[in-house]
């Protein structure tokens, strides 16, 4: 399905795809429980992006700024649990990510629900939630699996 909105800074971008925020196989960490974590926040993204479920945003956005907690939580415990070297750098990204996110929603809300702002936000979602995994968290799994022994 493909929607239609206007870029960030006002100018007709053409049709956006709902597919834009569909699980990209290669996000995957091997890790299950983050894998499946993640595919349910894209599957959050994409309420986000279709037009036709507007009624769901602020559920959606309510329900993601929850359960990343959770998320960051698991991930955060995984860490410390296998002394990832690289823990307080990728624990800063994620209170990075909590304060724009906090930031871009209440823009939202503040702006009478502004598809300019929700464009914005989703945008930043895509792009934070991508780059992380494919940096990030595919870090920590390949240090992850490396201290696990073979089955």
């Amino acid at each position: 399905m493909n929607v239609d909105l206007l870029s960030v800074d006002g100018d007709v971008a053409g049709e956006w795809n709902v597919s834009l925020g569909d699980w990209d196989p290669s996000l995957e960490t091997g890790m299950e429980a983050a894998d499946w974590q993640h595919q349910a926040i894209f599957g959050q993204i994409r309420i986000l992006l279709d037009r036709s479920r507007a009624d769901r945003v602020k559920e959606t956005l309510i329900f993601m700024a929850a359960y990343v907690v959770e998320h960051f939580g698991m991930e955060e415990r995984l860490h410390r649990e296998a002394d990832f070297p690289g823990v307080d750098e990728h624990w800063d990204a994620h209170n990075q990510y909590i304060a724009i996110f906090k930031e871009l929603k209440q823009e939202y809300g503040a702006s009478g629900n502004n598809i300019e702002i929700l464009m914005k936000l989703v945008k930043f979602l895509l792009d934070w939630w991508k780059e992380h995994i494919r940096g990030w968290d595919q870090q920590f799994s390949e240090y992850f699996h490396r201290l696990q022994p073979p089955a």
